[in-house]
């Protein structure tokens, strides 16, 4: 699953983030710390996939903090296919690394209005999950070789 060689890899784990409770400033601090450590930009951030389930209390959080967290990033999402649980961020994990392999987004992935496949290149996805406001999480991926 996780090896230091990198051999047959889908993609490298850059970093992992998580926070308790924290507020709008804290997140952003975070966010910015995880960037820092990985020596990645968010500008090199081609998307971010958060994650919406459907409940607006949930999504609500998205909606508020998106914005202004990862301007103008595309956003994607994944528990409308793998449901709310503890292991959701794991499958999300899954999901990025695939698509980073494959250098596509599917269009079943893209959150908004535009629900076309999408091939490009992509270096860096930025996964955000949160768990009833209380925990949140940033797991940073790049393609094999970024």
């Amino acid at each position: 699953m996780l090896d230091d060689r990198g051999e047959n890899a889908l993609c490298r784990l850059c970093g992992v983030e998580i926070a308790y409770r924290p507020h709008r400033e804290e997140l952003q601090q975070v966010l910015e710390h995880l960037l820092r450590e990985a020596q990645c930009s968010l500008d090199e951030v081609d998307a971010v996939m958060i994650g919406t389930n459907g409940n607006p209390l949930n999504d609500q959080v998205y909606t508020d903090v998106c914005p202004s967290l990862v301007p103008g990033k595309r956003l994607l999402r994944y528990k409308h296919l793998f449901g709310e649980s503890y292991t959701a961020p794991g499958l999300a994990t899954y999901a990025a690394a695939t698509l980073l392999y494959r250098q596509r987004i599917p269009a079943h992935l893209l959150a908004g209005a535009v629900k076309e496949e999408v091939s490009a290149s992509v270096k860096y996805i930025l996964l955000y999950n949160h768990f009833e406001g209380k925990n949140h999480s940033f797991i940073l991926l790049s393609a094999c070789g970024k």
